[in-house]
């Protein structure tokens, strides 16, 4: 690991210029997050990774392979059963159930995405400053998500969303905000433990601004942990967004909307189960292939080896 010293100092910015070049061991330095890692994936990343892009192509092709317009109202059989002509059976409303659910994907791919978009563009900022300035600052946004966090989540998302109106983008607003805090906390304490790492203090040393210091030297070699949290967060985000749809204060119907749908087909669970069955399965995938992608992506940065057993 290359010492920042005096006599460094005194040498003038070309070594230290050179400092910054050197690599450092990694112990020290955290690896970027796309670096090659020379072992064979974990079984949680395959699978999980399976079920993400399974979800992700059925977001993107929806609108090429559905058979019907999501909001469609058929004259023909309604609450009909699953069938080669409607895959996952029909609504009270004669409705494809498989293009909804197609379609549900689409508007799970967006919550995701935005929300989490939302919570980064609001969590890595304050935390990066934060950690990285300490002080009175650090003091001040960790007291400040301290107590935005003493009060339950689904509490206050149903506060956003009571007060913006019952809609999507509120309630995909009200899962960015709530995911927020988890960004700044991780953001920080990365921050702590590499600001005192020699090469950030080389930066510093031959005049580096702030701006550059954070974004060029301490951002990216944050960026593997915070991939993680966020693809772990993104079913969290999911899951929330068709809570609150399933409660009324999401997606109105007849948005195609997983929690819409599960609340739709709930009154029909005795006599056509299939219209929760197939987005409640689809909810679930979705959600525990993004966990495994995250864990899967965790153990393959952080260097773990796992037993043989689990590639057999």
């Amino acid at each position: 690991m290359p010492v920042v010293t005096a006599s460094a100092v005194r040498s003038g910015p070309q070594q230290l210029k050179s400092l910054l070049r050197t690599p450092t061991d990694a112990g020290n330095r955290p690896k970027p997050a796309l670096q090659a890692t020379g072992r064979r994936a974990p079984l949680s990343l395959l699978a999980g990774g399976l079920l993400v892009a399974l979800a992700l192509c059925a977001a993107v092709a929806a609108p090429l392979i559905a058979p019907y317009a999501p909001e469609q109202v058929r004259a023909g059989p309604r609450l009909a059963p699953p069938s080669a002509a409607h895959l996952f059976g029909t609504d009270a409303l004669g409705r494809d159930g498989f293009s909804r659910v197609l379609f549900g994907a689409t508007i799970a791919a967006q919550a995701a995405i935005a929300g989490m978009g939302i919570a980064a563009l609001l969590g890595i900022p304050a935390g990066l400053l934060a950690g990285y300035r300490g002080g009175w600052l650090d003091r001040a946004l960790s007291r400040g998500v301290d107590v935005w966090l003493a009060f339950p989540g689904l509490l206050l998302a149903l506060v956003v969303v009571a007060r913006l109106g019952p809609s999507l983008s509120n309630a995909i607003i009200a899962v960015g905000l709530l995911g927020a805090p988890g960004f700044f906390r991780l953001t920080r304490s990365l921050a702590l433990s590499t600001r005192r790492m020699a090469y950030v203090e080389a930066a510093e040393a031959v005049g580096c601004s702030e701006g550059r210091v954070l974004l060029r030297h301490i951002l990216p070699n944050l960026a593997s942990s915070l991939i993680v949290f966020a693809t772990m967060r993104a079913g969290t985000a999911i899951l929330a967004v068709g809570g609150l749809s399933f409660v009324g204060l999401g997606a109105q119907l007849p948005s195609p909307e997983w929690g819409a749908l599960l609340a739709a087909g709930r009154s029909h669970m005795d006599t056509a189960p299939w219209l929760a069955i197939y987005p409640g399965l689809s909810l679930t995938l979705t959600v525990v292939g993004l966990n495994l992608l995250g864990d899967g992506l965790r153990d393959l940065w952080d260097g773990g080896r796992c037993p043989k057993k689990r590639y057999a």
